[in-house]
């Protein structure tokens, strides 16, 4: 297995959250507009008492019970459907024992179509108040999804690596270079279920056993993107039954404490999907993934250094949580609660108090609604006639927004553009090293054009092999090949030492550092010798690997050096020690 070891963690300064400042209060002004142009008419026409409580607004309003019970949907399709779910659990979680995530998608799809034909049938029975209901329960299992991620976290000791590492092509490569799985096991694009966790150094926790990938029971759908269209669809339900009830003091409490999440989200994700400038230091984790039958487990493989974005240097834990812009800037990080506990109390604050003004406006039997008497003249405020006019739409327009980008997200829509963009900003692996151990912005330099010392210098003992650029300039050792040729020849390539993103590649080695290979048997991250100054990579290899060790037939006492078709260097076994230079 290969991995990348030089990259410490990022962590942003004071300096680098007061930079974001007034982007937050630009995103805070254009939600404050955003519910000004919808409470402001509101506003006046209460004051104006041109809102009644009777006249051509009343609306009759079944109860609890009528609304949350099947009328619109024969009890043939409500049969058929609740007996498909419990034929999809069964099979999915039973019989084929398939991951959490696929058995909870299996067994809710069944349930939509009759879930949107009893929609349609009582939002045109009963109107706003069904609408109303359908918002309470989207939202009910948005806090559902938070509340079993933080049971995951705080009850069953799970890690949160969120979207959970899927078990690709380049994962199960790593998974079979460290021999964790054959290499006749073809990747199955899974989502992890089980993870091992990291130490600092990237690989796994001494002795440390699997333990739950803390992403929720749909961790797929446990994205920036997710997130965000969800509270925005949240802000507009909210200003959109706020036009309907504008006498419900809970959900102008409501209003409040959406608006300030989605100022949280739209700055999360700003910084996510639209600023792509990688300028600090950081590190990306690898993964080995393996699968035993359906569940994918990912292990720790390391890390590779690079420069990475304010995002992921540490933006992604926004205002209120901590390591985020207020615990930064006022040392209370170690009072603040983490992201995954804080967006569980914010979600909890917006159900709450719009649970109880929909149980309230239920309460009431027949009430009113935000329509004007019949002697009154109607409102004056274009937007709400458009939103009085259009209510039905906007209301299916609204779940439907909740329904489909989520989708879209989890197709990869969102992540391939922010990845994109990524891809064109990022700066080439040969100028990461320019980038210094602070975490505020540095410049990236240029490469030195000075002319490169072309230097190798192998020290090896029977259990490891080290590949060192002694020199004071870069090397590109990306063609060697090195050749035992004994009773059985022994082959190893330094090509296998490369990772996507490294910021050592074998045709940029730095100076000072080293690629180490050792025998498949060694446990552990062995040490480096003295004239390593940074390991940038490490593998395990197989007997037909040890191309420094001699055979215990006796039948090769060296070993040559090739650049492509040419031995440029031949090395004697037993010198423990070979220096050449490259042609």
């Amino acid at each position: 297995m290969v991995c990348d070891l030089t990259a410490p963690v990022a962590n942003l300064s004071a300096a680098d959250w007061i930079s974001r400042l007034p982007l937050l209060a630009v995103i805070l002004l254009f939600l404050l507009i955003v519910d000004a142009l919808v409470v402001l008419p509101i506003i006046k026409q209460l004051r104006n008492r041109n809102w009644a409580e009777a006249g051509d607004g009343v609306e009759i309003v079944p109860g609890l019970r009528a609304l949350f019970t099947p009328e619109g949907v024969g009890p043939g399709l409500v049969l058929g459907t609740l007996m498909v779910c419990i034929g999809a659990f069964f099979f999915s979680a039973v019989v084929f024992k398939l991951p959490g995530y696929i058995t909870a998608l299996l067994t809710l799809l069944p349930v939509l179509p009759a879930f949107f034909l009893e929609t349609r049938w009582k939002c045109r029975q009963y109107g706003t108040i069904a609408v109303f209901a359908v918002i309470c329960i989207l939202q009910i299992g948005h806090v559902g999804e938070h509340v079993a991620q933080v049971t995951q976290l705080a009850l069953l000791h799970g890690v949160a690596v969120c979207p959970p590492p899927v078990d690709n092509a380049d994962n199960a490569a790593r998974a079979v270079q460290l021999g964790l799985r054959s290499a006749a096991q073809p990747p199955t694009d899974l989502s992890s279920v089980m993870l091992v966790p990291p130490a600092p150094s990237g690989w796994a926790v001494q002795n440390a056993a699997a333990v739950l990938a803390s992403c929720g029971i749909l961790g797929l759908l446990n994205t920036e993107g997710v997130h965000l269209a969800w509270e925005l669809a949240g802000l507009a339900a909210t200003l959109w039954l706020l036009t309907r009830y504008p006498r419900n003091g809970w959900l102008w409490l409501a209003l409040v404490i959406v608006t300030w999440h989605g100022v949280e989200h739209i700055f999360l994700s700003w910084n996510y999907f639209v600023d792509h400038a990688a300028i600090y230091q950081g590190s990306r984790q690898l993964w080995a993934t393996t699968i035993d039958q359906f569940t994918v487990t990912a292990h720790p493989a390391g890390f590779i250094p690079q420069a990475v974005t304010f995002y992921d240097a540490g933006g992604k834990n926004g205002i209120l949580a901590a390591g985020g812009l207020v615990g930064t800037l006022f040392h209370l990080n170690s009072s603040l609660l983490a992201r995954p506990y804080l967006h569980l109390v914010y979600n909890v604050l917006v159900l709450l108090p719009l649970g109880i003004a929909f149980l309230i406006e239920v309460n009431r039997g027949t009430i009113w609604v935000a329509q004007p008497q019949g002697n009154v003249q109607p409102s004056t405020s274009p937007l709400l006639n458009y939103v009085h006019r259009y209510n039905m739409p906007i209301a299916i327009g609204l779940v439907s927004l909740v329904i489909i980008i989520p989708v879209l997200d989890v197709s990869g829509a969102f992540r391939s553009w922010a990845l994109d963009a990524q891809r064109h900003n990022f700066p080439p692996a040969a100028q990461l090293v320019a980038l210094n151990t602070t975490s505020t912005p540095v410049p990236v330099a240029a490469e030195p054009s000075v002319a490169v010392l072309n230097q190798v210098l192998l020290i090896y003992d029977n259990r490891q092999l080290e590949l060192i650029n002694p020199g004071s300039h870069r090397i590109d050792v990306s063609s060697l090949v090195f050749v035992q040729r004994g009773t059985q020849t022994r082959q190893f390539e330094t090509s296998q030492w490369r990772l996507p993103q490294m910021s050592n590649p074998p045709d940029a080695l730095a100076p000072g550092t080293c690629y180490q290979t050792t025998m498949s048997d060694e446990q552990g991250l062995p040490n480096t010798f003295s004239e390593c100054q940074v390991r940038s990579a490490w593998i395990r290899t197989g007997l037909a690997g040890w191309f420094w060790v001699a055979p215990d037939d006796g039948s090769a006492s060296s070993f040559e050096v090739l650049s492509g078709d040419k031995t440029i260097a031949t090395c004697t076994i037993a010198n423990g020690r070979c220096e050449f230079a490259l042609p």
